[in-house]
């Protein structure tokens, strides 16, 4: 038996529920003896002990579960799915060392430090007053449409596709203090960096970043984070502009792996030069999404809606309308092979200007998908392949586009 204290990395994910397979109906008998007739004979004691664990903990039988599962862990102690089922074995037999060990290590997380940190709270996945996280990211790809979305025909050299390969380096990391474990405040912190270097293109060369600060609060299940947030981007050869603003959040857990998100922002961008002045606009945001987790892999849904509204009393044309988006996708994990993604977005714009000599108002339809396969080199870095295609669709030819991306990168999570 392998001594619970030395089991290895965890996902960190480690406290949601697991969904295991089914097995057939023959195998999990009400004294799995299938499993106990065939233990010395099976030729992939791994898999035949996860099974064996799944049939034991759905009997309620939890001691042979434990001892299942950690036999899995003696053969392979990355096995994420054993991992994870243990730590809440562990848990919910106060096995309080074994749990601590399992939940405190992140390695082997798929998400967003963001993303890392929430899941962490709401499924008692943290442990530490103290958290912080970071990813790093470096893509080369080539994108076959650079010049794209500009508010107004003068703001881009060229009114055909502008087209580069480029380099890319994105950071993000996230920073959480206790403030008061016992009352559930917290000081948290997000920020994120993105620099991408256009090779034949470099008056498109973007520079962004963004950061927000605030107050949480968590407790039984759900977490509150109240920020403010200030952003800046430099694109088109110029800093462009600045959005400053606050946006709360609330996330929960309802049971079964399932989160639920809501979002509410309100933002001011300021443009700083003159030319682009009366593009000033105010942006009011909520948004609801739901995550649901099956072991380390997850689905998700989303609906957001948005209005942007000018400050200018002499605003450029579409600059005010209201903008609705779905987003729908999934990461699935096959074994030890790779991960692949899938995610989906609509987006529908109502303006309120209508086209220069029409009768029509400005109507948008986008379509966007995003497919990524990554691969684990080691604990903590993966190499990460993606191809996004973009569709505009809009009743105003000038904005109608789509564009092609293509990536390949390195990714380093701690």
């Amino acid at each position: 038996m392998v001594q619970r204290k030395k089991i290895g990395k965890i996902a960190l994910l480690a406290m949601v529920p697991w969904m295991v397979p089914h097995a057939a109906e023959k195998e999990c008998g009400a004294d799995a003896s299938y499993f106990l007739t065939h233990f010395s004979t099976t030729k992939d004691p791994e898999n035949f002990n996860l099974r064996w664990a799944a049939c034991e903990e759905k009997l309620g039988n939890e001691d042979a579960a434990i001892s299942a599962y950690e036999r899995v862990l003696m053969v392979n102690p990355d096995n994420v799915k054993a991992m994870t089922a243990l730590a809440g074995l562990y848990g919910k037999n106060h096995m309080s060392y074994e749990s601590d060990a399992l939940k405190q290590s992140v390695d082997n997380s798929r998400l967003t430090p963001r993303q890392r940190q929430i899941v962490a709270q709401l499924l008692e996945g943290e442990e530490s007053l103290v958290s912080t996280r970071f990813s790093a990211t470096l893509n080369f790809g080539y994108d076959n449409n650079l010049n794209f979305g500009i508010f107004t025909p003068e703001s881009g050299k060229s009114a055909g596709e502008v087209e580069s390969a480029f380099h890319a380096l994105s950071l993000s990391g996230n920073y959480v203090n206790e403030l008061d474990a016992a009352g559930g405040f917290s000081f948290q912190s997000n920020v994120n960096f993105y620099w991408q270097d256009n090779y034949s293109a470099h008056y498109y060369d973007t520079l962004y970043g963004s950061i927000d600060a605030g107050v949480g609060y968590s407790r039984s299940g759900m977490l509150l984070y109240f920020p403010l947030v200030y952003r800046q981007l430099h694109n088109l050869d110029a800093d462009l502009y600045e959005q400053y603003g606050v946006a709360p959040r609330f996330t929960t857990s309802l049971g079964s792996g399932l989160l639920m998100n809501i979002d509410v922002k309100y933002l001011k961008r300021r443009y700083f030069d003159d030319f682009r002045r009366d593009a000033d606009d105010t942006l009011s945001n909520a948004a609801l999404g739901f995550y649901k987790f099956y072991g380390e892999n997850y689905i998700y849904a989303q609906a957001k809606y948005n209005r942007f509204e000018a400050d200018s009393s002499t605003p450029s044309l579409f600059i005010e309308y209201n903008y609705t988006q779905l987003f729908a996708g999934f990461s699935y994990g096959v074994d030890n092979i790779a991960v692949f993604g899938v995610n989906y977005q609509y987006g529908k714009g109502d303006y309120k200007d209508y086209i220069p000599e029409t009768a029509m108002k400005r109507e948008d339809d986008f379509n966007q998908i995003n497919v990524s396969i990554e691969r684990e080199l080691m604990s903590k870095l993966k190499v990460i392949a993606a191809f996004t295609y973009t569709d505009n669709d809009s009743n105003y030819a000038s904005a109608s586009y789509n564009k092609q991306t293509v990536t390949v990168g390195l990714q380093y999570n701690y």
